[in-house]
Formats: structure tokens, sequence, C-alpha cells
């Protein structure tokens, strides 16, 4: 369970990459709380994304570099949640703990991939897994992006992996397997499902102009939410 009080102040870049858009968040820690400092969405006009791949990668670090570099954020830890067809994810049901490669089908197996066993289900001899894969020219596509803009990305991951983190360590929650094999049966993975704009408010400050809007809005302010705390907690 984080604690606000114990912590140095902390700054997070996020950048959640959809089809059709790429949202901006920078987070900080303020020692009292975590704020949204600062948030931007850029559209995807020009197919910058076709399939997961960028196109027009020159456009996408300088919309990214600019970001940075109005916020004086060059230095800050930066992380990428990928979601739509760059990447397959899916919460599976099975009767074992653990995962065979069978198991999460063709699609995945062919990717850069890992599943994670979660919990028990609700039902006896039941187990809930989360499984993810992503790309490998995806994978590739973003290191080059790294170098383009000359900065490390120091997390690559998925929008429903970094929700999975938020449930974890949601500050002034302790963790258990038995709300959380509650949960998943209550919304069959759809995370977001758990954490509506008023839950989000007793986790992190932010205006109403950056109140989100969609469920698209609520699951990248989520994930964003999630990388920030996995990271303060490893820092703890």
């Amino acid at each position: 369970m984080i604690s606000y009080s114990c912590l140095s102040k902390h700054d997070q870049v996020v950048a959640v990459f959809y089809e059709d858009q790429l949202l901006l968040y920078w987070l900080q820690n303020n020692g009292e709380g975590i704020v949204l400092k600062a948030r931007k969405a850029i559209p995807w006009c020009y197919a910058e994304i076709v399939g997961g791949i960028m196109c027009n990668m020159p456009r996408i670090g300088q919309e990214i570099t600019t970001f940075l570099r109005t916020y004086h954020l060059t230095q800050s830890p930066f992380a990428v949640c990928l979601e739509g067809s760059a990447v397959y994810e899916n919460f599976l049901k099975t009767a074992n703990t653990t995962l065979a490669t069978s198991d999460v089908g063709k699609h995945v197996s062919s990717c850069v991939w890992q599943a994670n066993y979660l919990c028990p289900s609700v039902q006896p001899h039941i187990f809930w897994h989360y499984v993810c894969g992503i790309k490998r020219e995806v994978i590739f596509s973003f290191h080059l992006l790294s170098i383009m803009m000359g900065r490390p990305i120091d997390v690559l991951t998925t929008v429903s992996a970094s929700l999975l983190l938020l449930y974890y360590h949601r500050p002034q929650v302790t963790f258990r397997q038995g709300d959380l094999s509650v949960d998943l049966e209550r919304c069959s993975g759809a995370m977001e499902q758990l954490f509506s704009p008023e839950i989000l408010a007793r986790y992190i400050k932010f205006s109403s102009d950056n109140a989100p809007q969609t469920t698209l809005e609520l699951r990248a302010m989520g994930a964003a939410l999630g990388v920030f705390l996995s990271r303060i907690a490893g820092n703890e």
C-alpha cells in the first residue's frame, strides 16, 4: 500500500497510443498526493499509425519532444502504453495456474508475449490469467523512436496491464486476491469499469478540463496512473 507522505517528489510522462490519437500525460507526486499537471490529446490525421505500426515517426517524435520540452521534462521517466492492433491481449480463465503456448492462441504466441497468473476465480478450480503479446515489429519501431528522440523509453506496456497495476497499487487500499477475483468476474476483464472518473479522483487530482469524457480517455488516464504508481511502489 502506497503512502504519499513518505515519498519524495516524482514526475512521470506517459504516452498512450491509440489507432486514432496519442494522449500525453504529465503526472507528479508532490508529497501530498498525485496531480495531473498537464495532458495533451493529439489526433492522427495523416495515417501516422496503421495496423499498430508508426508510419510517420518524425511527426510522432516531434509531438512527444515538444510536450517534454514545453514542461521541462526531458529528464523525467517516460513510459508508453499501447492499445489496439499493435497488441493482442486477453483475460483468460483456465483449470490451471500456468499457461502453455497452446492456451494463448497463435496470434499471441507469434508476438513477444507474457502470461501472468492473477488469482483464483470465484468458480472452484478455475483461475484467472492475463495474457499479452506485442508485435515484434511494433517493439522495433519504438526502439527506433527512442533513438530518434535521443531519450530512452523506460516502460513499454499495454493499457490493460497498466490498469492492473493501478488495481494492485491503489493508494490507501490493500490489495487482496479475493477482491480481484470478484471484480474480474464483475467486469469480465474490462478493467476501466472498476475506475469511474469519481473513483480516479480519489487517487489523482485533475481539473475539470482534464476529466475523462469517454471510455477511451478513462482507460488512458487509469493506465497512466497505474504506470506511475508502479514506479513509485518500486522506489519505496
